[in-house]
């Protein structure tokens, strides 16, 4: 117990030493000694306090220029706890707080930050917490606590210190419990529970701590209190798990959104100097011609990206080139200048993304962004699986099935991935979210096209933008079959069409022998297809969700939340959650279909929230950007959702009139408003994407969370970086 003292004496160097080394020498059996004595009667810090100790505010914080006298429980990197007279505990996001006043023990401070630069063991932390305590550190305490946790995620008695509590076997964060106590429940060992006149107590089943005899007194009837059910996330999310980050790695991205939001106005502009038409540039590369009235710049981008393409189809292929001229590639510095003055373009209007000639191995498309999430790179790497099906085939595109043409054009255009930052990397194989989510869409609901009737389709007899999707299922079930006989098929199919032309029959004799038969091979592929999970939209790194897909991280609103996936909302790309409450963020990303300005762009939007009620909405910073923030209540009474398709570079629309199909016409008018949620929900609208942040609660509660979700864009940044 020797070493703890020395904690405490700063003035001697030779307590010091001794200190750090015992600190790493008697941890074990120290902690066996004064784990329990730590953390076991904190309750909730000062929850189980005296009148007399509450009364003491010696503490102050200054927000939004009122001063607030409390003790001072907690400072995180994103949140002030503090306790205020009477007990009750408030939580101020930190970016609201103006300045804090401690009244705390100088020394002890400074023996804290010399330990705490040498605590990497959990005997070690566990001795820096029972300093803290003793001398009155609570921040300082509980962040000794988040350390052990770390080493010691199960620690129960460090959890209990945390302020956080046990529902219904999950332990549920400090915030979530102080809302439970305030709706009537308390913190019985460790236990969230409520009062009942006659219910005796109900053991949570999976307890850490199996300390007492609950089971004893409630069959006498001398308790009163039952274990209160948690409430739980919808079945259709997949609560995601985090990855640690060291105080090195947190501060690098920190300092990276710093710098983003620094640059980002210089970075826009950049990119709209590009998208203003020019002079137009000639590049020569080895199989190239290309043309472009963007910058000199990205015209040799263009061209080092069309080699790179060229390259991997040529192994993916690998069949004998007949062509050997040089392919003219023409790409327009913006949409509305492909449209205006290109014949092919003013006839496919802004559905069109590029088209390839087969006369004469062209390539035309635009600089910028096309469809959900394509941009140019993926429009040029769908038409140059055209061209380079063009090179290869002896009897011309004849030869080939409409859907094996585009089925290829899709697996490879849609499903591959540039590295913009490497310059020389793409990884192929990749699913598309879109046409996944859009194929079992029809397969649940038993409209998708049978492998029998899509192999004998040509594009004069009902192949549709919608097809492309089943034919890109189609490949990817097959060269990606569990066993070889998918890739031996496809291997064997297309080599017959190399020489002459395909048939149905040729694809039913191949079927038979790989397969059994076709409907054998129909079972398979539905069943294979159905269980694909779409990929990541980016990675979690600690508290934050990074996108290098979409050029963006996104900072959890605090520890305590959870990130999630949502199986029912196709077009999220991540969720949080805080555990026992109905709070979610959800961030959407898709591009600006029309290249609209930002203006015009949330001016149509507006229209589509006549089915919200009390809209309001106003202009707020975001990525150190001009976007919007609107709130509202969500009806769940919406705009029957547009139908947009790809076929090759042209998206196909359909849909948009209203949902007259109200299944909730036997429901009464209490259950329809049970179902409404409170949106605050940000925007950042750029000329080739729109990102969204969705911050709801169940109707009534959104003002438990308005204060964070109102800095909510704060949290979001953007890479700077381009995605093609």
């Amino acid at each position: 117990m020797r070493a703890l003292g020395r904690l405490e004496e700063p003035n001697t160097a030779r307590g010091w030493e001794f200190g750090r080394v015992s600190l790493c020498l008697m941890g074990a059996a120290l902690l066996a000694v004064v784990g329990f004595s730590v953390f076991r009667d904190t309750g909730s810090d000062l929850a189980t306090a005296s009148a007399q100790e509450k009364a003491k505010l010696t503490d102050a914080v200054l927000v939004n220029g009122k001063t607030i006298f409390c003790r001072i429980l907690d400072i995180t990197d994103d949140l002030v706890v503090i306790q205020v007279r009477g007990g009750a505990k408030q939580f101020i996001a930190k970016s609201k707080v103006d300045s804090l006043d401690r009244k705390a023990d100088a020394d002890a401070q400074k023996v804290f930050r010399k330990f705490l630069k040498k605590a990497d063991k959990a005997d070690q932390w566990t001795k820096l917490a029972k300093f803290c305590k003793k001398r009155g550190l609570l921040p300082e305490y509980r962040k000794s606590l988040r350390g052990l946790l770390a080493l010691e995620p199960d620690n129960s008695a460090a959890k209990r210190g945390l302020g956080m509590a046990k529902l219904d076997g999950a332990w549920l964060p400090e915030r979530v419990v102080e809302l439970k106590k305030a709706e009537g429940y308390e913190v019985e060992d460790g236990q969230l529970v409520k009062a009942k006149d006659s219910t005796p107590p109900e053991k949570s089943g999976d307890d850490d701590d199996d300390d007492d005899d609950d089971d004893d007194d409630s069959s006498s009837g001398s308790s009163k209190r039952t274990a209160v059910k948690k409430v739980g996330p919808p079945p259709s999310l997949k609560i995601l798990p985090r990855t640690k980050l060291s105080k090195t790695q947190a501060h690098k991205i920190e300092q990276k959104r710093e710098e983003s939001r620094d640059n980002a106005k210089r970075f826009r502009k950049k990119l709209e100097r590009e998208y203003r038409p020019g002079q137009w540039h000639e590049h020569k590369t080895k199989h190239f011609i290309m043309k472009c009235n963007s910058t000199l710049e990205v015209t040799k981008k263009y061209g080092a990206i069309m080699e790179l393409i060229r390259s991997k189809l040529a192994k993916m292929f690998r069949s004998k080139i007949l062509r050997r001229q040089k392919a003219p590639v023409r790409i327009h510095a913006n949409q509305e200048d492909f449209i205006s003055t290109d014949r092919f373009a003013r006839w496919g209007g802004r559905g069109l993304g590029g088209y390839y000639m087969p006369s004469n191995q062209s390539i035309t498309t635009y600089h910028g962004t096309f469809g959900f999430t394509g941009t140019t790179y993926s429009v040029l790497a769908h038409e140059g699986t055209h061209y380079f099906q063009g090179l290869v085939l002896q009897g011309g595109f004849d030869n080939l099935p409409i859907w094996l043409i585009e089925g290829l054009a899709v697996y490879f255009g849609d499903g591959s991935k540039f590295d913009p930052e490497s310059r020389n990397k793409i990884t192929i194989g990749l699913i598309p979210r879109d046409r996944l989510a859009h194929l079992q869409e029809k397969m649940q609901a038993r409209r998708h096209t049978k492998v029998s009737k899509l192999v004998s389709m040509t594009r004069y007899n009902g192949f549709s933008g919608s097809h492309y999707a089943d034919a890109w299922g189609l490949i990817y079930f097959l060269v990606n079959h569990p066993s070889k006989k998918g890739e031996k098929l496809m291997q064997k199919y297309w080599g017959i069409g190399i020489k002459r032309k395909l048939t149905k029959g040729d694809f039913i004799d191949l079927a038979e022998h790989y397969f059994g038969d076709m409907d054998k091979l129909e079972e398979e592929y539905v069943n294979y297809i159905t269980k694909l999970k779409p990929p990541p939209a980016g990675e979690i790194r600690g508290d934050y969700f990074v996108s290098d897909l979409f050029q963006f991280e996104f900072k959890a609103p605090g520890s305590d939340w959870q990130f999630f996936e949502d199986e029912s909302d196709k077009k999220l790309l991540i969720g949080m959650t805080l555990p026992g409450t109905s709070a979610q963020v959800r961030v959407y990303y898709e591009n600006n279909l029309e290249n609209k300005k930002a203006p015009e762009y949330f001016e149509d939007y507006l229209k589509t929230t006549r089915y919200y009620e009390d809209v309001e909405h106003e202009k707020v910073k975001i990525a150190g950007l001009k976007g919007y923030k609107v709130s509202y209540v969500d009806t769940g009474k919406k705009a029957f959702p547009w139908s947009l398709t790809r076929s090759g570079g042209t998206i196909i629309v359909r849909g948009g009139d209203d949902d007259d199909d109200d299944d909730d016409d036997d429901d009464d008018d209490e259950k329809k408003k049970k179902k409404h949620r409170d949106v605050i929900k940000f925007m950042l609208i750029q000329v080739d994407g729109v990102a969204s942040i969705e911050c709801s609660t169940a109707r009534g509660e959104i003002d438990q969370y308005r204060k964070l979700f109102d800095a909510m864009n704060q949290n979001f940044s953007l890479i700077l970086a381009r995605r093609w």
